[in-house]
């Protein structure tokens, strides 16, 4: 019954130790709510995110604090990853054109549709197929992420949110095989007092 408490407690600081290894990182751009997200244009946030060597995302989110349209007419928004922008916002003019502005430019990862007058606080997280592109899109540490609105989208700023973890070809990290070296002497040190 001991060993058996001693394998599962050194399975939890393994799990334990697996998540201390993620890194966050935040961004927001220049102008944190990119002018209110005006409908005549279209806004392309160039991003250099000097993740640590030898890390891929594992997670990431767009955030939209208190997001809301400026009234209740059929309304777009469209969020798409771009491949290589310029560092920095740079804004377009597309006079509400539809569709999707940056859409030939990179993979459409989010079309918000006919959002509400209310603010709202709005968090879109990418899914595996998408973080395996922005993961492609990062290895020259720089890429972008596109908005379209085409309704004004009042805002109190725009976040996006990367987690990382060591990366490698399956390889366990350095603490990790430490944590399961250990678990297992002290699984073999209760088993050797037992007898």
């Amino acid at each position: 019954m001991k060993a058996s408490r001693m394998i599962l407690a050194a399975f939890v600081v393994v799990m334990m130790a697996g998540s201390a290894m993620a890194t966050e990182y935040t961004y927001q751009p220049g102008d944190p709510d990119l002018g209110d997200l005006d409908h005549y244009k279209a806004y392309l946030w160039g991003i250099q995110p000097n993740i640590a060597a030898g890390e891929v995302v594992t997670e990431a989110s767009i955030t939209f604090e208190s997001l809301r349209n400026w009234d209740n007419n059929p309304n777009d928004l469209w969020i798409t990853l771009i491949d290589t922008a310029t560092v920095g916002t740079t804004v377009y003019t597309d006079n509400q054109a539809l569709p999707n502005y940056f859409g030939a430019a990179g993979l459409e990862i989010h079309h918000y549709e006919d959002l509400s007058s209310s603010a709202q606080t709005r968090t879109y997280t990418l899914d595996a197929a998408e973080l395996v592109t922005l993961n492609n899109y990062i290895a020259d540490n720089n890429f972008g992420i596109g908005f379209d609105p085409d309704c004004h989208f009042y805002n109190c700023g725009i976040e996006l949110k990367l987690v990382t973890e060591p990366g490698g070809g399956g390889e366990i990290p350095e603490p990790v095989a430490g944590t399961i070296l250990l678990g297992g002497l002290g699984v073999l040190a209760a088993r050797r007092k037992r007898n």
